[in-house]
């Protein structure tokens, strides 16, 4: 069962998002906006589960908001 959930993680976004997902295990504490850009800028969601065998590079906090920078970074050179 675990091993499916986590395959399922892959490919579904909303599986790894604790705010689509608040009680189901291995989420990460990002939305889905959040985690659609950690995959387009290559940024490993795994770090982030609680069951991670090494801790993140960046703090949940430091992620968040290097995040938010590149959101407002790709919504100017939309502009």
């Amino acid at each position: 069962m675990k091993r499916s959930w986590d395959q399922s993680q892959i490919y579904y976004i909303g599986n790894r998002s604790r705010d689509f997902m608040p009680n189901a295990p291995g989420t990460v504490p990002f939305s889905l906006s959040e985690l659609r850009l950690m995959a387009k800028l290559r940024i490993d969601w795994r770090q982030y589960r609680d069951d991670a065998k090494t801790p993140p590079e960046k703090t949940v906090q430091e992620m968040k908001e290097f995040l938010n920078k590149e959101l407002l970074k790709q919504q100017q050179s939309r502009k």
